[in-house]
Order: C-alpha cells, then structure tokens, then sequence
C-alpha cells in the first residue's frame, strides 16, 4: 500500500510541475533582429524578443535590423511582422520609426513561400505578443521618414533640383559658345 501511494504522489508531482506555466525554458530569447536573419533557420518556432527599427505602414509592417537598412530599403535585412491591421488606425502605432522590442515566433518558412508583401522581407515574425519601446532610443521622433509620401515627394524635389541644375549648365554652356 504504502508503494502505491508513493507512485501516485510522485506522479501527482509529475502532473503539476508538468502544467505549471512560465518556466526559465518559456522566456523568449532576446536578440537583435541582424542575428536572426543572418539564419532564420536557426531560429525557426522559437520565441525570441528581437530588437531593431519598427516601421508599421500599409504593406510594410517591418521590423528593421537598423536604421539604415530602413531608409536604404534593404528589405532582406527586415522581417515581416504578422500582424492584423485592418484600418487606418491601426497603422498609427505609437512606436513608428523608433527602435523597438518585438516579442513573437520566428517563421523562416514564409507563408506562401515568401515573407511580408511582395516576399520581400528576410523571414516573418508571427504570433506577436508584445512591443516594447528601446528605452536607449532617446532621438526626437522620426515620423517624416515613416511616411512613404513625403519620401517620394523628398526624392521628386531633389530629382527636380538634379534637373534645373543639369538645364542651367546647358543654358550657360550656349551663352559661352555664341559668345566665343
């Protein structure tokens, strides 16, 4: 008797440690966003709290390994963030253009064989469940480079200075020429 009552304790004890949540093993593992798409594969279904540039706008809800791959467009070094936005709204995320703690599942996969909107991006970051602001993050807010808009208007004005400059120096060109 006394056997059968020490297995169904241990087994009890079993049971609970077992359906106890938060363990040490649960906790994401913290990363910066340039590791994980070195090898997506590595990292594949693991939770991970990855740092980088958070951009969330319609079609590119992007977290970047740094700044400048946001603003080069390097798409590669960015992951996709599966996130459901279904208004205007939900674009005007407090965090846009700011460094940020994303906390999801890596999916090196891609869903339709690709990842984010055009398959651009380098992997996915799925099952979102916070973002957190970098507190070493400490720049005034970069809203203007966020807004697509104001970026093509930005690259139409220099191509129109490119331009006035180019016909300027033709015009003087000929001034010299029928003065010579």
């Amino acid at each position: 008797m006394r056997l059968g009552q020490t297995l169904l304790l241990a087994m009890a004890s079993v049971s609970l440690l077992a359906a106890t949540p938060g363990t040490a093993d649960d906790a994401p593992h913290e990363v910066g966003l340039g590791e994980i798409l070195d090898n997506p594969a590595a990292f594949h279904g693991q939770t991970v709290r990855a740092h980088g540039f958070l951009l969330i706008q319609f079609e590119g809800q992007a977290l970047w390994a740094t700044e400048a791959d946001f603003q080069s467009m390097a798409y590669e070094r960015a992951a996709w963030l599966d996130l459901m936005l279904l208004e205007p709204e939900d674009y005007d995320h407090p965090l846009n253009g700011r460094l940020a703690f994303v906390t999801g599942v890596v999916d090196a996969d891609g869903e339709y064989g690709g990842h984010g909107h055009g398959a651009l991006f380098g992997t996915t970051i799925t099952d979102i469940t916070e973002i957190e602001p970098d507190p070493a993050d400490t720049a005034p807010a970069r809203l203007w480079r966020t807004d697509q808009f104001s970026n093509l208007l930005a690259g139409l004005g220099f191509l129109a200075l490119v331009f006035t400059l180019i016909v300027g120096a033709v015009g003087f060109q000929n001034r010299l020429r029928k003065r010579g």
